[in-house]
């Protein structure tokens, strides 16, 4: 568990599996047996979250099945205006 320091920052990280209904890893007919056999995809995911300013950055390393590896990075946050609190506005 992060505990946060006296910046307010934490150190840490999130590993997590992901499973994806109705998509497939891989599937299988044997027609002697007559039976069919399927696994769903699953993903192993590791995210790290950076805090710089008013957005949330995240970086997520997704591990597949395959062994193939992707990195993801998004942002989220709140728009900030400019120092002071005046914007401008349309009339």
């Amino acid at each position: 568990m992060a505990r946060a320091s006296r910046s307010g920052s934490t150190r840490g990280a999130a590993l997590f599996e992901i499973d994806f209904p109705g998509a497939m890893s891989w599937r299988h007919w044997d027609s002697l047996a007559n039976h069919t056999e399927s696994r769903s995809r699953r993903l192993l995911v590791l995210r790290m979250i950076a805090t710089l300013g008013n957005y949330d950055y995240v970086f997520d390393w997704v591990f597949q099945q395959n062994g193939a590896i992707r990195v993801r990075v998004g942002s989220t946050g709140i728009d900030q205006g400019p120092k002071g609190g005046d914007t401008a506005r349309l009339e």
